[in-house]
């Protein structure tokens, strides 16, 4: 099954407005931030991204999985470990 940010949000999972930071390469990039808007989409910097992996790539211009590069600000869980308890709870497999 694919879960993309829109149905984490409407699922109440993700909260719109929540705020994103990276949890890998701080040192690298510690000042990125993301915000997540009701629609799903990523904003960085007042540009809004389909996708984490888009949004993850405006900080480092390169390839990389978005889903494991932003946590949830405050709780440290990644996306993509929000995205498999999510699918946990709907008793399927990511």
């Amino acid at each position: 099954m694919t879960v993309d940010v829109a149905q984490l949000v409407s699922a109440g999972w993700l909260a719109p407005g929540a705020r994103l930071r990276n949890c890998q390469m701080k040192d690298e990039f510690p000042a990125a931030l993301a915000t997540v808007a009701q629609d799903g989409r990523l904003h960085v910097d007042g540009r809004a991204y389909d996708t984490p992996s888009g949004a993850a790539h405006a900080y480092t211009q390169r390839s990389i999985n978005g889903w494991f590069w932003w946590a949830v600000e405050g709780t440290g869980k990644s996306l993509a470990d929000l995205r498999s308890d999510y699918l946990a709870s709907l008793g399927a497999d990511d």
